[in-house]
């Protein structure tokens, strides 16, 4: 709000304008979006939600190993392979900090690859 009065008061060029708009728009998209998610780890197994939906839950036995990745622009990153061959990908919304969810695998005994 702070950039579209400046530009106002200044009286930008139109390129100012729309840009400070979209910039706007884009912020409100994801207010509104407010994603939100929870993963759970028992000694039993691990449960993901998104939303306040349970996503899937999987048994400690059953998981083979994870993967953990930290990129620059796309966030930080969870693969979980199965014992089946089966890949599930943990929603960034319900991946914690990896250096605290590489513990708790280690913890559970959760080969990382």
């Amino acid at each position: 709000m702070a950039l579209l009065y400046g530009a106002m008061k200044l009286t930008a060029t139109t390129w100012i304008h729309v840009a400070a708009w979209i910039y706007l728009a884009l912020t409100l998209y994801k207010l509104m979006r407010n994603r939100s998610g929870l993963l759970r780890i028992t000694p039993a197994r691990m449960e993901v939600y998104r939303n306040g939906r349970q996503l899937g839950t999987f048994p400690l036995a059953q998981i083979d190993s994870a993967r953990l990745r930290r990129r620059k622009l796309a966030g930080d990153e969870c693969m979980v392979t199965l014992r089946d061959g089966r890949r599930a990908y943990l929603p960034r919304e319900a991946t914690p900090p990896l250096d605290r969810l590489s513990a708790i695998f280690e913890s559970y005994g959760v080969p990382l690859v």
